[in-house]
C-alpha cells in the first residue's frame, strides 16, 4: 500500500508556545489559507525565514499591508541542502544506501537552514517587506485587537500574525494512518540500533 499524501499525511504545523493559546484569533499557521480581501493598511507580522514565510509576506504586502519578519536565525541562510534531491541520480540511489548512511545525510541536511528561494527574498524587497533578524518571540500579549509579540529585543504590535514556522512530523496526523503510527518502524527507531560504521 503506498499512501502519497505529501506533508499533510506526516506532519502538522509546529505552533511555537507563546503563539498557541491566540491560534484562530489574530494567528494562523503559513499553510492555512490567507484571506488578501482583508489585509490592506494592517499590521501583519511574519514570524520564520522558510520560503512559505517569505510567501506570505509577499501576498501581504502586496495586498497593502504593512508586513515585519521575524527570524530567531541571526543570519538569512543562503543554501538550500535539500536541492540535492531534485536530480535522477538521487532518487535512484539513496534506497540502496545502508541505513546509517541516509541516516547521516538526512540529518546532515536537516539540521542546516533551508534558505529561501532568492526571487522570493528579492520579491520581498520590491514589496517592502521588512525582515528583522535575531529575534525570538518570548511571549505574546492581547491589547484589543492586537497582538504584542515581545523578544528580549523589543516589543512588536500586529493586527495578524502568520506563523511560517515550518511542520513537525507526525505519522499520525493523517486518519489513515492513525491506527498504525504507534506501530510504525521510524528512523529514530532505526537511530537506536544503527552506528556510523555499520
Amino acid at each position: 500500500v503506498v499512501i502519497a499524501t505529501g506533508r499533510d499525511g506526516q506532519a502538522s504545523p509546529r505552533i511555537p508556545a507563546p503563539f498557541s493559546t491566540h491560534m484562530g484569533a489574530g494567528v494562523q499557521h503559513s499553510s492555512d489559507p490567507l484571506d488578501t480581501r482583508v489585509l490592506n493598511g494592517r499590521r501583519i507580522v511574519v514570524v520564520g525565514l522558510s520560503a512559505s514565510a517569505f510567501d506570505n509576506a509577499c501576498v501581504a504586502a502586496e495586498a497593502g499591508a504593512d508586513v515585519t519578519m521575524l527570524g530567531r536565525a541571526p543570519h538569512l541562510p543562503t543554501v538550500n541542502k535539500m536541492k540535492q534531491t531534485v536530480y535522477p541520480g538521487f532518487a535512484h540511489a539513496f534506497p540502496d544506501l545502508p541505513d546509517s548512511e541516509r541516516l547521516k545525510w538526512l540529518r546532515l541536511v536537516t539540521a542546516a537552514r533551508t534558505a529561501p528561494p532568492r526571487h522570493t527574498v528579492q520579491r520581498a524587497a520590491r514589496a517592502g517587506v521588512k525582515v528583522i533578524l535575531g529575534e525570538e518571540t518570548t511571549k505574546v500579549t492581547r491589547n484589543g485587537d492586537a497582538l504584542n509579540l515581545v523578544t528580549p529585543k523589543s516589543t512588536y504590535q500586529a493586527d495578524q500574525v502568520i506563523l511560517g514556522t515550518g511542520f513537525r512530523f507526525d505519522f499520525g496526523a493523517d486518519p489513515a494512518l492513525s491506527g498504525i503510527a504507534s506501530e510504525t518502524l521510524l528512523w529514530r527507531d532505526i537511530a537506536e540500533s544503527t552506528t556510523p560504521n555499520d
